[in-house]
């Protein structure tokens, strides 16, 4: 599903080096932790398996594809079709309605649009479902603007929005950290049992290490690298 081999990556020509990665290979549906302290390269490693930003050198392959030869708007492409992000500040849009926010990846990709239609008549009742498996039932809070809503309520509308469409990987950066323990479990919790009735691929980014025996395997970045990276 994921594979990283001869990779480097600096922000800047001229800059530290961030990343050095012989090789990391992710298979499909396998749930990865991957933790490491603040500075270690973990968001910069996430914005190449997203195609945010292109390496140096090396091959950052996802679903059989080297993203790194594709242009800016192929790797949105990719990234619109097979990827669903959870973000640790959530990036809910105020002025959407709660379904509407869920459903937003489906007005970018005709690909996921067709699968959460295929799998619930329409998008909409794709994105009721998910919302009541994450414990956000609509019909009590259809109406409540998304930032009225609680921190732990917002995480898992986010994480309902990354799900729809059943795109392959999920990538989950630092999605806890704004949350108390209760939530955290919850939250964990939640999206396990989603991923459970689908052959999914979780990238969960986290410095909290207590969080690693919920995951197949976990992944430290001073493990894939010969050099700890200066800065993330």
């Amino acid at each position: 599903m994921i594979n990283i081999a001869d990779l480097t990556f600096q922000w800047r020509p001229k800059g530290p080096g961030i990343l050095d990665i012989e090789r990391l290979s992710i298979a499909d549906g396998e749930r990865v932790f991957l933790h490491g302290p603040s500075g270690s390269g973990k968001t910069s490693l996430l914005n190449l398996l997203g195609g945010i930003v292109l390496p140096q050198r090396g091959r950052v392959e996802l679903l059989g594809q080297d993203i790194t030869p594709l242009s800016s708007a192929g790797r949105d492409r990719f990234r619109a079709d097979h990827i669903g992000l959870i973000f640790q500040v959530f990036n809910l849009l105020p002025y959407l309605s709660l379904i509407e926010n869920v459903a937003l990846p489906c007005l970018f990709s005709t690909r996921r649009r067709r699968r959460a239609i295929r799998a619930d008549g329409t998008v909409a009742a794709g994105a009721w479902r998910l919302l009541e498996e994450m414990d956000i039932p609509p019909a009590r809070f259809a109406g409540q603007p998304v930032r009225d809503l609680s921190t732990g309520q917002q995480q898992r509308v986010a994480a309902a929005r990354a799900l729809i469409g059943d795109p392959e990987i999920i990538i989950a950066d630092e999605p806890t950290s704004a949350l108390d323990g209760v939530n955290t479990e919850l939250f964990l919790d939640l999206i396990i049992q989603e991923l459970q009735q689908r052959p999914t691929t979780l990238v969960f980014v986290s410095h909290d290490e207590r969080l690693a025996e919920r995951f197949d395997r976990t992944v430290s970045m001073s493990s894939l690298q010969p050099q700890q990276g200066a800065t993330s």
